[in-house]
C-alpha cells in the first residue's frame, strides 16, 4: 500500500491498524464493527474504555506500573495511580504472601 499511495501514504503515523492509505480509521466505524462482532459471537457488549480498563487492571499486578502508564498513554505515573492505585495494594499483599510461602518451603527443607 505504501508503494501504491506513494507520498500520500501516512507513514509518519506508524499505525498497526490503519486504513489502506496509512491514515486513522473513523472511530465510529471501528466501534460499530466491534459491536457487530460482539453481537455475532453473542458476548456482552463492552466499550473500548472497558477493554482498556480490563487490560490495565490485569497488567497492574503483573507488570511495572510505568509499563501500564505507557500503554494507557498517561503523561505521568500519578494519573495511572489515581485510577489504578487501589490495585497496587492487592499486588503488595500477593508479594508478601508469595515471599512467606517461599520462606515456609525453605524452612521445611531444612527441618
Amino acid at each position: 500500500m505504501k508503494k501504491r499511495f506513494g507520498e500520500y501514504f501516512h507513514q509518519e503515523l506508524d499505525l498497526v491498524f490503519s486504513k489502506s492509505d496509512g491514515a486513522y480509521h473513523n472511530r465510529s466505524n471501528v466501534r460499530r464493527q466491534l459491536y457487530n462482532l460482539m453481537k455475532k459471537v453473542k458476548v456482552r457488549r463492552i466499550t473500548f474504555l472497558d477493554l482498556s480498563h480490563t487490560q490495565s487492571s490485569m497488567l497492574f499486578g503483573r507488570a511495572n506500573p510505568s509499563i501500564v502508564q505507557k500503554r494507557l498513554g498517561h503523561n505521568d505515573i500519578q494519573t495511572t495511580y489515581r485510577y489504578y492505585g487501589h490495585l497496587w495494594a492487592n499486588v503488595d499483599k500477593e508479594a508478601v504472601d508469595s515471599l512467606e510461602g517461599e520462606m515456609e518451603k525453605t524452612r521445611m527443607k531444612t527441618e
